[in-house]
């Protein structure tokens, strides 16, 4: 087996230009390295890229694997975990597609095995979680399962699908439909089944004449699985468990029946209902995705088994307040168009969070005054200035970073 000796007597360089070469390290000149390059050729060395990551012991930040990207919850789930993860572009989170199929998840495992990731997150379409642990070089605190829970997973995280699922099932009963169609993921998934016997168990104690249809289907065979209820008895009411299934069954109501779609309750982000007929209780995916970040940075305090709740969460936008005592931001802001757009938005901010914000608009000479007497004004929470201020404004109150 060719060494790094061999590529050093061909290239006629020393051994340690052949290893800042091969390892990408240290300050070589061209000419050294298509030399380099060159004699590894020619002797047939191949660097182990398993053994390379082993001796750099260098973190590549995390390893994401989704059934696939196009769905909402996990377009979501990656954009939290991006943003709350990777402040700079020195600790990446690496994404990876599986497609649901269990045989290019494995692929990707082997993959992963041959790289050092700090923790990797999936949402795994395997009914087993041993793979991960047995192919790859990490403690199992660091591989998180998210939404399905494979059986011996050691650290799974998740919405709470149990509370969503009786609250739909509540507001599905409030229109007293004779047929409920209940339209979700594959119940081997720990989510989906949550979901499905929280509405299963409303319906039992409220309404138990009430007829459920229950259809599950993977992400690849619901525009095809959703004519399914439109055979037959067609259900006076859905309940779905996303936004793709819900489209589904529009399309299949359109093409495969005579009758317009019955009306639709589903599980969705902050996104309000596209037209007529469709009710929306939100799910902050997103916010999964950050807390999943948080459970990596901090893993000590890091739960094996946790449910996110959804208090605070809402029907079509209609804010829940969650606790009794209401959350205000007070704004000290100059006078501008772009203050009298935010004036507009805040209705829409209050409804989606709960916090009222006041501003306190005032001209350029009285923030001026304000700013040069801040600490006689420690009610305001956020402050937005003009650039031309900011540096005389940073200069007295904020430090260089180099004094932090």
């Amino acid at each position: 087996m060719p060494t790094i000796k061999d590529i050093a007597r061909i290239a006629g360089v020393s051994h340690g230009t052949v290893s800042n070469v091969l390892n990408g390290r240290g300050n070589v000149s061209v000419e050294k390295i298509e030399a380099v390059q060159r004699a590894a050729r020619e002797v047939g060395y191949q660097l182990n890229a398993q053994a390379q990551s082993l001796r750099a012991s260098k973190s590549q930040g995390v390893a994401l694997i989704l059934p696939d990207i196009n769905a909402e919850r996990y377009y979501q789930l990656y954009r939290g975990l991006h943003q709350a993860w990777q402040p700079s572009l020195s600790e990446p989170v690496d994404l990876y597609l599986t497609n649901d199929l269990p045989n290019l998840e494995l692929d990707i495992l082997q993959t992963l095995a041959a790289k050092s990731y700090q923790a990797v997150v999936t949402v795994s379409c395997l009914d087993n979680s041993q793979p991960y642990y047995d192919m790859l070089r990490l403690s199992p605190e660091n591989v998180l399962f998210a939404y399905r829970q494979p059986a011996g997973a050691v650290c799974y995280i998740s919405l709470d699908y149990v509370t969503a699922g009786e609250e739909t099932a509540r507001r599905a009963l409030a229109q007293q439909p004779g047929h409920i169609g209940v339209f979700c993921e594959p119940l081997e998934f720990a989510h989906s089944a949550h979901f499905t016997q929280a509405i299963q168990k409303v319906c039992r104690e409220l309404s138990p004449h009430t007829k459920l249809t229950v259809i599950p289907a993977h992400a690849s065979e619901v525009n095809t699985v959703a004519f399914d209820f439109f055979r037959g008895a067609i259900p006076d009411l859905f309940i779905v468990q996303d936004s793709e299934k819900t489209r589904a069954l529009t399309q299949a109501s359109w093409f495969g029946s005579s009758q317009s779609c019955p009306p639709i309750v589903q599980l969705s982000d902050n996104l309000p209902a596209s037209f007529d007929g469709i009710t929306s209780y939100q799910m902050d995916y997103a916010r999964l995705g950050t807390t999943i970040a948080s459970c990596i940075r901090q893993p000590k305090s890091k739960e094996k088994h946790r449910i996110l709740t959804n208090c605070g969460f809402s029907w079509n936008g209609q804010y829940a307040p969650p606790h009794e005592t209401e959350a205000t931001l007070n704004m000290l802001i100059l006078p501008s168009p772009s203050t009298d757009a935010l004036k507009k938005l805040l209705p829409h901010f209050y409804r989606q969070t709960g916090i009222k914000v006041n501003l306190a608009v005032y001209p350029y000479d009285e923030v001026f005054e304000i700013l040069s007497h801040l600490h006689l004004h420690p009610y305001y929470d956020l402050l937005r200035i003009d650039m031309a201020c900011f540096p005389w404004f940073a200069e007295k109150a904020l430090l260089p970073l180099e004094s932090v």
